[in-house]
């Protein structure tokens, strides 16, 4: 999962390996790579999935508002 501010700027990246298949989830803490809070603000949230042989599926994007 990549999170990018508005102005398509990388924010966050989190990865999680070996799920099953089917429906999961993933939580952001609201935090940048370097552990700090980000702005609260809308922000993109794009997610792909990659199988066992490699294979990548079409990342699939999200728009989220985040407030504390």
């Amino acid at each position: 999962m990549k999170i990018y501010d508005s102005n398509n700027t990388l924010v966050r990246t989190i990865s999680q390996s070996n799920l099953p298949a089917g429906e999961n989830t993933i939580s952001w803490d609201g935090k940048n790579e370097v552990g700090e809070y980000v702005i609260d603000t809308a922000y993109h949230v794009g997610i792909k999935a990659i199988d066992n042989q490699g294979n990548h599926s079409l990342t699939r994007y999200a728009h989220v508002i985040l407030f504390y």
